[in-house]
């Protein structure tokens, strides 16, 4: 059994390794948007932008490492007693006003011009391109408790290794045949669902998890890294097979499961044997939801401000840097207004 049914997750201390990973993951999330904006202003020009590409792929593990790590926090935090609907609204306090703050000021002042309800956007994410992930990840939230409750069945090898499968073939079907016909968010969600789970099994099982990657560390880095370069290989061939740029765009892939969950294992071991700047790396994981809403608004007044010279002189990591950066310092300077904390994330 993978899971260490004599093992429970329980409250822990704070664990500085899931920061980490929530920054690299918010970071990567960045880089998918910034690389993504210099392929469209060249006109997807995936042959002569090939480190661009490159980055825009590498990056691909962020958003199903959210989902890990959303997994892995509800786990540990979950209190079966309190009752379905304080567990919601414990969850929904958080991201709730926030969510509907930021996405009415992408579809007022922002992305102005659409062919869709100020509701629709909400229910779906469509207000700006980076705000499905929280339709989805509420999906996962009404599911949890169920999860919860088969916790140990689900964990079990043979179970663990069929749901593995059946995400594999969802992936498969979704980027190799068409996407999945449902409603986007709950798509995205079942897209997910396998990482979620794996996060959830995570908890409790952290030194297990070390463990084994300390054994095979140097395989699994040859493998992550190999995955990188085949990731960038499937999205540039595809593409220009098709057309289409959702070859490259997606993150709903069988390669790319494979590679975030790589990845997530090789970075909790390396920020939990090496646990440096520890006040800072809190502080920035904290200001992580913030950066989450605010980066897209922040890399349109970029853009705006100097995307030919961006685009001309500093493609790759210098429009990266400055958006990241001024993420940040927004962040922390409306964080540093407490009243807002509760509005804005």
């Amino acid at each position: 059994m993978w899971y260490n049914s004599a093992v429970r997750a329980t409250k822990k201390n704070h664990n500085g390794a899931i920061d980490a990973i929530r920054i690299a993951a918010i970071l990567g999330v960045i880089m998918i948007h910034t690389t993504t904006r210099i392929l469209e202003t060249s006109r997807f020009d995936v042959q002569n932008y090939q480190l661009t590409l490159f980055l825009n792929q590498a990056a691909r593990f962020a958003v199903p490492v959210f989902f890990m790590i959303s997994g892995y926090v509800l786990q540990l935090s979950y209190k079966p007693s309190a009752g379905y609907f304080e567990y919601l609204k414990k969850r929904l306090n958080r991201i709730f006003v926030p969510y509907v703050l930021w996405s009415a000021i992408y579809y007022l002042f922002v992305y102005k011009q659409h062919n869709f309800s100020f509701p629709t956007a909400l229910m779906t994410g469509a207000a700006s391109y980076q705000l499905y992930f929280l339709p989805a990840l509420l999906v996962c939230y009404l599911i949890f408790p169920v999860l919860y409750k088969y916790f140990k069945k689900l964990t079990e090898n043979t179970t663990l290794s069929g749901l593995g499968a059946a995400q594999f073939g969802l992936l498969y079907y979704n980027y190799f045949v068409k996407p999945l016909p449902i409603f986007y968010p709950a798509g995205v969600a079942l897209l997910n669902i396998f990482v979620f789970i794996l996060g959830m099994g995570a908890a409790g099982n952290e030194d297990r998890l070390q463990e084994a990657v300390r054994r095979n560390k140097n395989i699994l880095m040859i493998c992550v890294l190999f995955l990188a370069g085949y990731i960038f290989i499937e999205g540039k061939s595809r593409y220009l097979q098709s057309g289409n740029y959702l070859a490259f765009y997606s993150s709903w892939r069988p390669s790319v499961l494979v590679y975030s969950i790589i990845a997530a294992w090789l970075m909790y071991y390396f920020f939990q044997k090496h646990q440096i700047f520890a006040s800072l790396i809190k502080t920035m994981s904290g200001l992580s939801f913030l950066v989450f809403f605010i980066h897209v608004a922040v890399l349109e007044t970029v853009w705006s401000g100097a995307g030919d010279l961006i685009f001309r002189y500093m493609p790759n990591f210098g429009f990266f840097a400055l958006t990241a950066g001024f993420s940040y310092f927004t962040a922390f300077a409306l964080h540093k207004i407490k009243p807002l904390a509760k509005f804005t994330g």
